[in-house]
């Protein structure tokens, strides 16, 4: 097994209420360690895992005076990053350079309708065509949308 699926299991092992805090974490973790193939190395650290990365987090927005959950999603990954050793320019580099994107689409596909295989739906059919105008909505039309060729012809 390689370094990458150690690391998912390592943040799967532990159980946390749906929708908690916690598991929002989880998820963040496990896009990181898809995003990103050094994370694994960070997060099978020994002493490290998901709880003292949730505390660490919490501590560090106490600090701020915030909720943790109120604080700036780019600020919390930075401080889940710090937890595991990555630091000021490497975080940022991190985060600038598509980590939390990668975030955002993992937590956007929990919300994909139940049963939809394309990420954006798709019309049956094509919508029908509008019907023709009559010659006096035509004229105001030209008007309205400033087409010379018909204000002058």
């Amino acid at each position: 097994m390689g370094m990458r699926q150690e690391a998912i299991e390592k943040v799967k092992k532990d159980s946390f209420e749906h929708g908690s805090p916690q598991e929002v974490l989880q998820r963040l973790l496990l896009a990181w360690i898809e995003y990103d193939e050094g994370a694994a190395e960070h997060i099978l650290a020994e002493g490290k895992d998901t709880k003292g990365c949730y505390e660490h987090i919490r501590s560090c927005a106490r600090e701020l005076h915030q909720n943790s959950v109120n604080a700036a999603p780019e600020q919390e990954v930075k401080w889940m990053l710090d937890y595991y050793g990555i630091k000021d320019e490497e975080a940022d580099a991190l985060i600038e350079g598509g980590l939390m994107c990668s975030i955002f689409g993992a937590l956007a596909a929990q919300f994909r309708p139940h049963g939809m295989e394309k990420t954006h739906p798709v019309a049956e059919t094509a919508a029908p065509e509008p019907p023709n105008p009559p010659e006096e909505q035509r004229e105001k039309d030209a008007v309205a949308s400033l087409d010379l060729d018909a204000l002058l012809g």
